[in-house]
């Protein structure tokens, strides 16, 4: 049985370009996280949301062939997480926060 997930290598389901045509002009905050985003369609994600929506990169590594990120906030997404959310004062509920 196969898992609700796409491999690589595969197509994404027609869902996914549908629910982006819809949701595109929605966004308000893009926010990238452990990606390479070297793989089409979510690669081209980006540069398909209004140039006027802020986006952040949170990344071990930044990404040359990515420009045009707001702010890059480089290292482990799970640390820039827990900060981000102390930073805003939010609570996050998880043994596996320090």
């Amino acid at each position: 049985m196969k898992p609700d997930i796409v491999f690589f290598g595969e197509k994404l389901p027609k869902a996914f370009d549908e629910a982006f045509a819809e949701d595109r002009e929605k966004v308000d905050l893009l926010v990238v996280m452990g990606s390479s985003l070297k793989v089409s369609p979510v690669a081209d994600v980006k540069d398909k949301i209004p140039h006027s929506v802020p986006q952040l990169l949170i990344n071990a590594e930044t990404l040359p062939h990515m420009s045009g990120f707001d702010v890059h906030l480089l290292g482990y997404c799970d640390e820039i997480v827990v900060e981000l959310s102390r930073l805003l004062d939010w609570e996050l509920r998880s043994d596996r926060i320090p």
